[in-house]
């Protein structure tokens, strides 16, 4: 269960990806004390910031809103940290944004306390909507950026948590590239995961992943077969045919 913020994070990312667009990712831990994923996706609303503080699931009011972006999975994620940064952007109407940054905390020993944290939040989240201070009358597409910080620098079971999830994703990117075409790239402590090409086959879709550390490229190729709802996904090695 506490690895389970990789996944939640991504899909967050996922759902946040503009129209025209593919999202890239990019998690790092500083110096073993805090956490950040990042991704360039569309910034937040007000409204998707007080559904994410009191983890009110948008497919329970709007089944046409995508649900990972805001959904209660999101709470999970607080498994790492009670309190969690979040920076970037925020449009406050069609065409105006301004900074975002963002303390969500949830932390407490009792309802009352962690009620009484999350009413603050509220408040600061108003407070930034009605503020004028630093808006920008362009989308500037090209600088978004959305960040969650965790500290993780007073848990032996957070850093563990950490490390599970990292080493989840490290033998999942790949199929998590393959299957989803929202993500472009996925990066963690200088290892990227990249989409380098696509075929169809007669066995259905042929879809090839770089992973790029500092010394090696590797490749996977992953095969693609659907059927209705059901995808299954599978490595296949390349055949090196002999001369004769």
């Amino acid at each position: 269960m506490r690895r389970r913020w990789v996944w939640e994070l991504i899909q967050n990312a996922s759902d946040c990806t503009p129209n025209d667009k593919k999202t890239n990712i990019n998690i790092s831990i500083n110096n073993e004390s805090k956490l950040e994923f990042s991704h360039n996706g569309v910034p937040f609303t007000y409204e998707n910031l007080v559904d994410l503080i009191t983890q009110i699931s948008s497919k329970e009011g709007d089944v046409e809103e995508k649900t990972g972006k805001f959904g209660t999975g999101f709470i999970s994620t607080h498994l790492l940290s009670e309190k969690v940064t979040i920076s970037g952007v925020l449009k406050k109407s069609s065409n105006m944004y301004m900074d975002l940054n963002l303390l969500i905390d949830r932390s407490g020993t009792s309802y009352t306390e962690i009620r009484d944290n999350i009413k603050d939040t509220l408040s600061s989240l108003v407070k930034m909507k009605q503020n004028n201070n630093n808006e920008h009358n362009t989308m500037m597409q090209n600088r978004w950026k959305t960040s969650f910080s965790y500290d993780s620098s007073n848990s032996i079971e957070t850093r563990e948590a950490i490390t599970g999830g990292l080493t989840d994703l490290n033998k999942s990117a790949p199929f998590v590239l393959a299957i989803n075409n929202s993500i472009s790239s996925i990066m963690y402590n200088g290892i990227e995961f990249t989409v380098d090409s696509e075929i169809k086959v007669t066995e259905g879709r042929l879809i090839r992943i770089n992973k790029t550390s500092k010394d090696r490229i590797d490749r996977f190729n992953i095969l693609i077969k659907s059927e209705g709802e059901l995808s299954i996904l599978a490595f296949v090695r390349e055949q090196k045919w002999k001369s004769h």
